[in-house]
């Protein structure tokens, strides 16, 4: 039970990272000031409920979602692929450490 518990955290915290991360790097590349960037990247703890602010004119704003859902289902993707791949290595483990009985 503590494992599941730990694991939930580091995959959680690991989701908001990678998201934030890829917001911000896709922020960087329109042209809006540095108080709206802060403003967006602050709403990556939401993670899928994050939302343009409503300030923005409405091409940003599209722009802004976009990335929010971009983000979210590629922070998903990579978590997949590492959920899986650690459950391939525990799988690997498993068959190495666990001796057959032999009758």
């Amino acid at each position: 039970r503590i494992s599941g518990t730990f694991m939930n955290a580091i995959a959680g915290a690991l989701a908001i990272y990678i998201f934030s991360d890829f917001v911000l790097l896709n922020v960087d590349l329109l042209d809006l000031s540095e108080t709206v960037k802060g403003e967006i990247v602050l709403e990556t703890g939401k993670l899928g409920d994050a939302k343009a602010p409503v300030d923005l004119a409405a091409f940003f704003q599209t722009e802004v979602n976009l990335i929010y859902k971009k983000g979210f289902i590629a922070t998903y993707q990579w978590i997949g692929k590492l959920s899986a791949s650690l459950a391939f290595i525990s799988s690997g483990v498993a068959f190495f450490m666990i001796k057959s009985r032999k009758h």
